[in-house]
């Protein structure tokens, strides 16, 4: 049993050695709020929605370039399978009062054209333009969200590390307790004042309580293993937690206050998020109604450059450089959309109809999560309370129990059973206290503090 121990403790101290290679300097000292911020910036989560977000802000860019001017140039190479006829008047070629029938050109023909055109109107387009400001809007809202899940999270493993540090402690001083109890049976041994099973009792519970400190180091070490994967520092890396925990001496009042402060719904990202959500529907079926209406634009083919022959009286034909330009302005309807639109904005509006439901929906779980946080954060104060009464007691018992034991009025098995209920009854006020801070976290995040 004590070899295995023994291989224990060497496994323990060789955990808590990995990365010994590092100097103190090197060790990082974090608070809550520091941990926080390393996992926000290593949330996967959290980095895709940063991408939306700058996708977001390109595709607005591309919305707003449809409204500038837009240049198209291409080239035109065509082959005449018949060259095109033309009507000559009759004076061309000597024969006045005359309409002379030609085929001019040649076999091949070709021209470079450049093309202007400018939107005036596009009702489509304004709403597309509003339809991507709102969803920037969503974006910024659903980064909020993932970062306030992200640090409720962080928040939990954090408290999770510094009850198994606590619980350490605890057990490391009923230990040493145990040995002080052992020393003193020795003692009584020796006197033939007790028998020697006395003694392999207490060894016995000295043996347990290393098991459990062995146990509790191993849990503390994964706890601080996750946390590290969680905000992306190498496991190799010493890190110490550093408790800035505001100290709550007065619980009940600390409560009190929380309790009757004023909760409103319209503050939680996820209540806005579907307000936008509202707003998106809306604006999609203003959109879509708008595509029955015209789209109004300038246009114009500039420098259009043809090469041809030319017939010139009493000579072969030339070839010649044709131009031709115009602008203009141009109206479109498209006349599909009054038949697609039987079948889309029914569509949208269903959609529209599932949005103000789920915001329902939202509010409703808003106000459960609410409620569930404060009845946790009174349960906790509850269990507060009896585990301290139980720990205060269990202190006073054991001191009593310690002076019987010493003028041989009870045995050292009722010594053990009382220490046993002293760290038990300790481990369980430190669990109440870290769980009434978590309850008041999750419960300040909620009334967005």
């Amino acid at each position: 049993m004590l070899f295995r121990l023994k291989i224990q403790i060497i496994f323990i101290y060789a955990l808590f050695s990995v990365g010994s290679i590092h100097s103190q300097n090197d060790t990082i000292l974090l608070t809550l709020k520091e941990a926080q911020q390393l996992a926000i910036e290593n949330d996967v989560s959290y980095k895709t929605l940063l991408l939306n977000h700058q996708i977001a802000d390109k595709q607005l860019s591309l919305a707003w370039a449809q409204l500038y001017p837009q240049v198209q140039v291409g080239m035109d190479l065509r082959y005449n399978i018949e060259r095109p006829i033309s009507l000559l008047p009759g004076e061309t070629v000597g024969r006045p009062g005359e309409v002379v029938i030609a085929k001019l050109g040649s076999d091949f023909g070709g021209a470079p054209v450049v093309e202007l055109k400018q939107i005036v109107f596009d009702a489509s387009l304004f709403s597309e333009l509003k339809i991507i400001k709102e969803s920037e809007k969503a974006n910024t809202l659903e980064k909020e969200i993932s970062i306030k899940e992200i640090k409720t999270f962080i928040a939990k493993a954090y408290f999770n590390c510094f009850i198994h540090q606590e619980r350490i402690k605890q057990l490391q001083l009923a230990e040493n307790r145990l040995k002080s109890t052992l020393t003193q049976i020795q003692i009584k041994i020796q006197a033939n004042l007790l028998p020697s099973i006395e003694e392999e009792r207490i060894q016995l519970a000295i043996q347990n309580a290393q098991s459990n400190f062995i146990k509790a180091n191993q849990t503390l070490f994964l706890e601080k293993a996750l946390l590290k994967y969680t905000i992306g520092l190498p496991q190799n890396q010493p890190m110490k937690l550093v408790n800035q925990f505001e100290s709550i001496n007065d619980l009940d009042a600390d409560f009190a206050t929380l309790s009757i402060q004023p909760f409103d719904l319209s503050h939680l990202p996820k209540i806005q998020l579907q307000n936008h959500q509202i707003q998106l529907s809306k604006l999609k079926i203003e959109q879509q109604q708008k595509t029955h209406l015209p789209t109004v634009s300038f246009y114009g083919n500039m420098g259009i450059i043809a090469l041809s022959k030319k017939y010139q009286s009493g000579s072969d034909q030339n070839l010649s450089w044709h131009f031709n330009s115009y602008i203009g302005i141009r109206a479109n309807w498209r006349l599909n959309n009054f038949i697609d639109n039987r079948h889309i904005l029914p569509q949208l509006e269903l959609k529209r109809q599932q949005a103000e439901l789920q915001l329902k929906e939202q509010k409703r779980l808003a106000n459960i999560d609410v409620t569930r946080a404060n009845g946790k954060l009174a349960n906790a104060l509850e269990d507060y309370h009896i585990h301290k009464q139980k720990a205060v007691f269990a202190k006073k018992e054991l001191d009593y129990l310690e002076i019987r034991f010493r003028n041989d009025l009870v045995t050292s098995k009722e010594v053990l059973a009382a220490e046993e209920t002293l760290v038990e009854s300790q481990q369980a006020l430190l669990v109440a206290y870290y769980n009434y801070l978590s309850a008041r976290f999750e419960l300040m995040l909620l009334k967005g503090a």
